[in-house]
């Protein structure tokens, strides 16, 4: 059982999965990628995205790997816990968060999305995700 996942598609292209836009996810360091121009894919949990303040890190101290720009589409409230749902071209993402502070975003910005390269999951391409 694999539970909520946000799944990317692309293809490989120097150990970082390419996707349609442009962008670029990176692999864990040991992670099986695929050959250069094989396709892939890859998840990532909702709760292992962060949401970056005006798209940039703040301190020098945090550097993720990977950062894909997105648009706010709805929050969804539950107890202590926010579901941010999130749209890039062709898909809809989701991020979960715990509600410790407000976020200063509201439905129709767009986002920085963060995440480390440990919290990407390579997936076979033969798999169902």
């Amino acid at each position: 059982f694999l539970g909520e996942a946000n799944i990317f598609e692309g293809v490989w292209k120097d150990g970082a999965l390419a996707l349609a836009d442009g962008s670029r996810i990176l692999a864990p360091i040991h992670a099986p990628t695929g050959a250069d121009g094989a396709k892939g894919r890859c998840l990532v949990r909702p709760e292992r995205i962060s949401i970056l303040a005006g798209g940039e890190p703040k301190s020098t101290d945090l550097r993720p790997d990977n950062i894909l720009f997105a648009r706010l589409t709805r929050r969804l409230f539950s107890g202590n816990w926010t579901t941010l749902f999130v749209e890039r071209p062709g898909q809809t993402l989701r991020i979960g968060l715990a509600n410790a502070a407000p976020l200063a975003i509201t439905e129709g910005d767009t986002v920085a999305l963060a995440w480390s390269r440990e919290n990407t999951v390579v997936l076979p391409m033969d798999s169902d995700p």
